[in-house]
Order: C-alpha cells, then sequence, then structure tokens
C-alpha cells in the first residue's frame, strides 16, 4: 500500500499596497506640502530624500497614513517611500523627485534718500549668484517679466518733478522670483533764477536794488537770499 500523503498549508498575510505621495511630482517656488498615503489601512509609512537606502522603521523617517510634511529644502529631492504594518510584508518601494526652487535674493536701491534736487540717480543691485534681470515700475505697478529691465549694478535717472514710486524684482534661471522691492521718492521742482535791477554797474550813494522771481507756479511764496560780499554764496542759513 502506498504511504499516506502529508499536505502542508501555508498562511500568506499578504503584502502592504505600495503608498502614494501627493502631489506625486513637479517643482515648486519655496516650499511644497507633500502628503503620503496608502490603501492599507493602520500601516505607517516612512521614508527617506536622497539617500540610497531602501526606507524602513530604522531608516529614515515614519508619518501616519494620510500625514503631510512640509518640504523647503532647494534642489531636486528624491523620495523613496514604503508602507509598513506589523504581521504584512512591506510594500514595494515608491520612488519620486520633487524639485524646489531657491528664491533670487531681492534686489536693493541706492541711495536710501526718500527727497531729491531736481534728479535722482537710483543704483540697482542684487546678491543672487548667476545671470539675473532687474524688472523695475516707476509707476506704481508690479514689476513682471515685461516690465523694464536694468542690469546689476545699473543706474537709472529719474529727473521728473514729483512724487515716483519705484518697484524692482529679479528674476534669475532655474529660481522663484524674488520679493518686491519698493521705494518712495520725491523730486523737487527747482525754482527759477531770480533777476535784480539793475544788474550791475557804478553809483554813487545808496543804491535800491529791486529782486524778482518769476516762478508763476510758486507766486508769492518765493524767498530769495543774497549776499553782498561777491563771494560767499546765497543759503537759508
Amino acid at each position: 500500500t502506498s504511504s499516506p500523503t502529508r499536505i502542508q498549508s501555508y498562511l500568506s498575510n499578504g503584502r502592504c499596497e505600495m503608498p502614494t505621495v501627493t502631489p506625486s511630482k513637479g517643482t515648486y517656488a519655496g516650499s511644497v506640502l507633500v502628503s503620503f498615503s496608502t490603501p492599507t489601512k493602520g500601516a505607517r509609512i516612512c521614508f527617506n530624500i536622497n539617500s540610497h537606502l531602501v526606507p524602513s522603521a530604522t531608516e529614515g523617517d515614519c508619518v501616519s497614513n494620510g500625514d503631510s510634511i512640509e518640504l523647503s529644502q532647494t534642489g531636486a529631492l528624491n523620495i523613496q517611500a514604503v508602507a509598513l504594518l506589523d504581521g504584512l510584508e512591506d510594500s514595494a518601494v515608491l520612488k519620486t523627485t520633487i524639485t524646489i526652487l531657491a528664491k533670487a535674493k531681492a534686489p536693493s536701491i541706492t541711495p536710501d534718500d526718500t527727497v531729491f534736487t531736481t534728479s535722482a540717480t537710483l543704483t540697482f543691485a542684487t546678491a543672487t549668484v548667476g545671470p539675473s534681470t532687474i524688472y523695475y515700475t516707476d509707476n506704481e505697478d508690479v514689476p513682471t517679466t515685461s516690465s523694464l529691465t536694468i542690469e546689476n549694478g545699473g543706474q537709472l535717472i529719474i529727473d521728473r518733478p514729483g512724487e515716483h514710486t519705484i518697484r524692482c524684482i529679479v528674476v534669475a534661471d532655474g529660481m522663484e522670483a524674488s520679493d518686491v522691492v519698493t521705494r518712495h521718492i520725491s523730486i523737487l521742482e527747482r525754482t527759477k533764477q531770480p533777476t535784480m535791477d539793475p544788474q550791475s554797474g557804478h553809483f554813487i550813494g545808496n543804491m535800491n536794488v529791486k529782486f524778482r522771481c518769476s516762478d508763476e507756479n510758486r507766486g508769492s511764496s518765493v524767498s530769495i537770499y543774497y549776499t553782498t560780499d561777491g563771494k560767499s554764496t546765497p543759503s537759508q542759513q
């Protein structure tokens, strides 16, 4: 007679389903909020960034199913993630790449003065490393890549009397545009040159000299200062 056949069954508890990362990929400015999830209920998700090791309970960081983290490290971030649950085999490894752009350095506008006589010469500069472009407006609009441009270290001369609002940004390849810098300045209008009557000559005794300023825009608010020594410059002092 034949010997009895032994039947041995093996119980397999299964495997966690591979997690997902949302957003799954892409390029973002400054930072991005990334969430981890898996259809396997009760599982936790362990992940690492820019590592050649497979993430596990002891390698990398772990979050609960559905949790989010903020990524702010600039550059290409290679993310690996696995789902883990006691009694189940670890999931397959999810691999994806998310890129965070660094922000260009905000430009500076010098000098810091806010009031100028007749004209202002403004210098624009940025500490952004690599090729970059400074865009600016002088009409209170927020600058865009369609606005006027000026080179790093370049100068802008404003000689139109009145109030002016200058705004500028820095744009560089592979970087997030800088914050907007705003400057408010005032250009004073020069008062017209006064006249004297008589203008010159030699006189005996006392002489009356009449001073006039024909600045119609200022009316009677004009004050004329003068000296009589022929050397010093008139001033309000």
